[in-house]
């Protein structure tokens, strides 16, 4: 065998396992892509479980971070604690305006009062209300971006928590 067979012969067996080399090289970032997407696989006992929701949740999460951030540089610390609190008082109003015709002129705490005694909302809502009405005017000093947007994520809460219980029928 001289060295032109014996370069023929060896063309000729690697030409099919080359071939699918070359293949899985160009197909392998479309095919990864494609396997994200996948939720389950299974093969006789093999079995498995893709992140395509993890991806969904920490998409959320970026999401939701950017957003966080946007706040943090548009809005001064005060301003997100007095416009979360506002949010509060407003569903404060629009929950005791549903209760009584002259609520308007009453003071928060007072409202707070009635919702409870109406048995709107808890002992518990109302802890948390008064609290959150204290710690706005803590805010007045020198506090973190973080801390006013945690506090504005408690409003938020807090004022759906008014909203919903509004609508229920009260069990007092």
């Amino acid at each position: 065998m001289d060295w032109l067979e014996f370069v023929s012969s060896m063309v000729q067996s690697l030409a099919w396992p080359v071939t699918l080399a070359m293949i899985v090289w160009l197909l392998k970032e479309p095919v990864s892509e494609r396997l994200k997407e996948l939720i389950k696989l299974k093969y006789k006992d093999f079995e498995l479980e893709f992140g395509m929701r993890v991806q969904a949740l920490a998409s959320a999460r970026g999401k939701r971070n950017r957003a966080l951030a946007s706040i943090k540089a548009e809005n001064p610390p005060q301003a997100v604690v007095e416009s979360a609190w506002a949010e509060v008082e407003e569903a404060l109003r629009e929950a005791a305006k549903r209760l009584e015709s002259d609520s308007g002129s009453q003071g928060v705490l007072h409202v707070i009062d009635m919702l409870y005694e109406q048995g709107e909302v808890t002992k518990e809502a109302v802890s948390e209300l008064r609290e959150l009405w204290n710690l706005r005017f803590m805010a007045t000093g020198d506090i973190s971006s973080d801390s006013a947007l945690e506090y504005r994520s408690l409003c938020s809460e807090a004022a759906e928590t008014l909203r919903s219980a509004s609508k229920m029928p009260s069990t007092y």
